[in-house]
């Protein structure tokens, strides 16, 4: 089973970055709006994922500094 990955972002600039940048090395990412019992305050946007990228996303983001808040995975029920 595949699961899905979701990370959370300040800003919707930093999402759309982070898009470009995982699209541009091959991996297919999506920006969305994040689910409402996630949002918490203030921006409320996340980019989705295959979490057999995980590694891969960690590594491209942190190595080009694009700034992530926190990441879930919808093996954790009730999420997304």
């Amino acid at each position: 089973m595949t699961y899905q990955c979701l990370i959370s972002f300040s800003s919707p600039t930093a999402a759309e970055k982070a898009v470009r940048l995982l699209s541009a090395h091959g991996l297919q990412a999506t920006r969305i709006r994040m689910p409402q019992n996630l949002a918490g305050e203030g921006c409320a946007v996340g980019v989705t994922f295959s979490c057999e990228d995980r590694d891969a996303v960690i590594r491209l983001l942190e190595k080009h500094s694009v700034p992530y808040r926190k990441f879930y995975s919808s093996e954790m029920r009730d999420i997304f």
